[in-house]
């Protein structure tokens, strides 16, 4: 690239190849100089997910604040806090792998996770805080390995919580929305293997058991399906015509949950039913969901018909006698972030009416998608730390401050938001 001058420049590069490109220069001002160093994919990804080597590598600068980078196919991303380099300018780069170049059945996902020093390129290994590697969306049944030469191949041990205890050099973790997080203090091969005994497609589908129109523009979905497999949908009123513009289509899936966010042209309230279909492997399955739209939001959040409000508590926010201080109408249960959708589920009319969480031990981005797809759920997230009780506060989480979790602040809350009378 040319030299240039001013308080912009832009450049046309000569090739559009594919592929991983970095620029370093120097910029000078002042009479001081600093290096430059940035770095861009160019990738188009094929129709249909390959795993032949032919994914490209992604870099990103990283150092004294958080971020994330993720791989060119989107599946696989890194997440590292401030102390993770200890302050070094380092460059993180994810590469995928080809599972034929190892010893790990063809249907998995390999990745080389490599970082290095940027201005000595000397290798970083060994992390000064926790490093967060998620495999997006991975299939029931499905786990991680890793490797320091792509060939031997050892399991990594199951975490109840997002959380990798002080001493432990790696651990895994899935979270609600099907997404597996390794969490790791050092860089090597990290894999997800598919499980193989069982290609038989399965679709299960989680809708909000009502919704209200008032102010709102789309609705969400949750879809699983267990082999790859493209899914298509229709919104069918109660005199059997199918709402125009109401449907979803997608591209050929991964095996896995997503939770999709569809338009809502819906206008008149009513009942309604989502059908369903999904194809892959040769197979084909139908679902059904019925949810009543309404014109206002109703004033009451309990649409439940059980004896009891039933109180999801994630592992991780340990409050003790919660079930005692909230009296009998309420039935309090323990659940893993991985099982919070069987708990909240609006198929079950004794659904859970609120979740409380600890925030540091449950990815934000899981709430949210949990707030997206069933908005009249109370989520109730605990933590000592303002800046993580606003992140939370952004995406529809109710948060309590406490400096360690506190049955009664809890219980107040709790009976505030859904009265047990």
């Amino acid at each position: 690239l040319g030299d240039a001058n001013g308080q912009s420049w832009t450049w046309t590069p000569g090739t559009t190849d594919q592929g991983l490109y970095v620029v370093r220069g120097t910029i000078a001002a002042g009479g001081q100089s600093a290096s430059v160093l940035t770095h861009f994919t160019i990738w188009t990804p094929p129709a249909t997910s390959t795993n032949d080597g032919s994914n490209p590598a992604v870099q990103k600068n990283a150092g004294a604040s958080a971020d994330t980078v993720v791989s060119s196919d989107g599946f696989v991303a890194a997440t590292w806090t401030p102390q993770t380099f200890g302050g070094d300018a380092v460059v993180i780069q994810i590469l995928p792998k080809p599972a034929s170049s190892t010893t790990l059945p063809t249907n998995s996902t390999v990745v080389d996770v490599t970082a290095f020093l940027r201005d000595a390129k000397t290798p970083v290994t060994q992390l000064g805080d926790v490093l967060d590697i998620q495999f997006k969306h991975a299939p029931p049944n499905a786990t991680p390995e890793m490797s320091q030469d792509a060939q031997a191949w050892s399991s990594i041990t199951p975490l109840p919580t997002l959380q990798l205890p002080a001493g432990q050099p790696e651990g895994w973790f899935r979270d609600s929305d099907g997404t597996i997080h390794v969490l790791t203090r050092h860089l090597t091969y990290y894999a997800l293997v598919m499980p193989t005994a069982d290609a038989k497609l399965a679709l299960n589908i989680v809708t909000p058991r009502r919704l209200w129109l008032e102010n709102r523009s789309f609705m969400a979905v949750r879809i699983l399906v267990t082999t790859p497999a493209r899914v298509t949908g229709n919104f069918v009123a109660a005199d059997g015509t199918v709402i125009p513009g109401q449907v979803i289509r997608t591209p050929t899936r991964r095996a896995g949950a997503t939770v999709l966010r569809v338009p809502l042209t819906v206008a008149k309230p009513g009942l309604y039913r989502l059908q369903v279909h999904a194809e892959g492997a040769g197979q084909v399955v139908n679902k059904t969901a019925r949810i009543r739209f309404l014109a206002t939001q109703p004033k009451s959040p309990v649409w439940q018909s059980g004896k009891h409000l039933r109180v999801a508590v994630i592992q991780g926010a340990r409050i003790g006698g919660l079930g005692h201080a909230l009296g009998p109408r309420y039935e309090v249960r323990t659940v893993s972030d991985a099982n919070l959708y069987t708990a909240v589920n609006p198929i079950d009319p004794n659904a859970a009416t609120a979740v409380v969480v600890n925030l540091e031990t449950v990815p934000l981005s899981s709430l949210a998608s949990l707030h997206a797809l069933l908005p009249e759920l109370e989520i109730i997230g605990i933590s000592d730390k303002p800046s993580l009780l606003a992140q939370a506060q952004r995406i529809g989480v109710k948060t309590l401050f406490v400096r360690q979790p506190n049955t009664d602040h809890v219980t107040h809350v709790i009976q505030g938001m859904i009265p047990g009378h």
